[in-house]
């Protein structure tokens, strides 16, 4: 399916290439998304694999050569190189339809690795199989019920703004004639965004909008990101094996949202990159932290915990959520005289709120994988000495 989907990308963006009104960058664009939907389907094949080989009975390990080759520690050093050379080429249109998204895959997939390594290392993971498994239900089962669930919302929200507009004459004849005058604008996105921005910057649109980013889509994904800790509820895992899986599981949806999301235009991809970094480690830690807890609920019935937990995860998507709303505002500031003109240094806070969050949330994960490995080697010396003592 990843492989038809990346196929109808390029061969659709490739016909619509010949149209005069299409440039090169909205080509780039597509061949990204194409990119990410063929490497999608390669990550799909070892689990695939290690499920056959299950049923077959058989059982298969990397030699040791090959895995010391992928360490992610090892990986990463290729990441500078990756984004200089993307920087380089991004920037002449002629090369990067065709080299770009392959470097535009190791850019995305060499930051995710490495965090989710660093989450996982020291702990148990279960078999092969499974935590191919917990990965791929996470980058694909996992967004497409996320999907489903924030169209809802959406449907919600658009009901909403109906009644809201049908309660407005006023605004419901603004409406109408921008509805007239948008197909005369010629094709112009920066004459269609000036008739637009008049109701873009309507305080009641930027509530719902930041309602929706900062508070809806939060407490959807929380729930439905873990999902491959989810499907393991009947295994009773321990703390460290709940953490896991849920940071595999988040692992799996921080790259697909990075891979589907990347979109460029007029430049700036490796500003985009940079900026997706942080919105892959927000996705591992939060979904590690719930899959601990709901192992902790589990096992332990520490189901205020894992209550509590999800609240916190749940600020912490909003408040990065929020902060990067509150960043866009700055398109909208340069975009001509509007009420953000005055207060487009907000969006520079942003930034930085967005910078501090970042290490933040990387210093829980390191944490978190500290404290849980000293408490998997105090269960191995406890469950040792019980051995021990009953052969003596």
């Amino acid at each position: 399916m990843c492989w038809g989907v990346a196929l109808i990308l390029v061969l659709g963006g490739a016909i619509r290439l010949l149209s005069p009104s299409e440039s090169e960058v909205d080509f780039l664009s597509i061949t990204l998304l194409a990119a990410g939907a063929a490497m999608s389907g390669f990550l799909f094949i070892p689990s695939a694999a290690y499920a056959l080989l299950r049923l077959l009975g058989k059982s298969y390990s990397l030699p040791a050569w090959l895995r010391r080759l992928l360490n992610p520690n090892l990986l990463i050093l290729f990441l500078p190189v990756t984004l200089l050379f993307g920087y380089w080429i991004a920037e002449r249109s002629e090369l990067a339809w065709l080299i770009l998204p392959f470097l535009h895959v190791l850019a995305v997939g060499l930051p995710i690795l490495w965090l989710a390594y660093l989450g996982w290392r020291g702990l148990p993971t279960g078999t092969p199989q499974r935590a191919w498994g917990v990965f791929g239900s996470g980058l694909l089962l996992g967004p497409a019920v996320i999907m489903v669930f924030e169209m809802l919302a959406l449907g919600v929200l658009f009901i909403l703004a109906m009644i809201y507009i049908s309660l407005h004459p006023e605004m419901s004849q603004a409406l109408s004639d921008l509805q007239q005058l948008l197909p005369d604008m010629g094709g112009s996105p920066e004459d269609a965004l000036s008739l637009v921005k008049p109701y873009l910057t309507m305080p009641i649109v930027i509530f719902t909008i930041f309602s929706f980013v900062a508070l809806i889509v939060p407490l959807i994904e929380e729930i439905f990101k873990p999902i491959g800790a989810w499907l393991l509820v009947w295994k009773n895992l321990s703390p460290a094996e709940g953490f896991t899986a849920g940071l595999l599981s988040g692992t799996g949806y921080a790259l697909f949202e990075n891979l589907a999301l990347t979109t460029i235009n007029n430049g700036g991809w490796l500003e985009i990159v940079i900026l997706r970094m942080g919105t892959g480690l927000l996705h591992i830690i939060t979904a590690a932290l719930t899959g601990w807890a709901m192992a902790m609920a589990w096992g332990k019935g520490r189901y205020i915990r894992l209550a509590l937990t999800y609240l916190v995860v749940v600020l912490i998507h909003g408040a990065w959520n929020g902060l990067a709303v509150i960043a866009g505002v700055q398109d909208l500031a340069l975009s001509g005289p509007s009420v953000f003109g005055s207060i487009s240094w907000v969006s520079n806070l942003a930034y930085i709120g967005m910078a501090f969050l970042t290490i933040a949330m990387f210093l829980v994960l390191i944490v978190s994988n500290s404290l849980l490995r000293r408490g998997e080697s105090s269960l191995l010396r406890r469950e040792d000495g019980f051995y021990h003592s009953t052969d003596q």
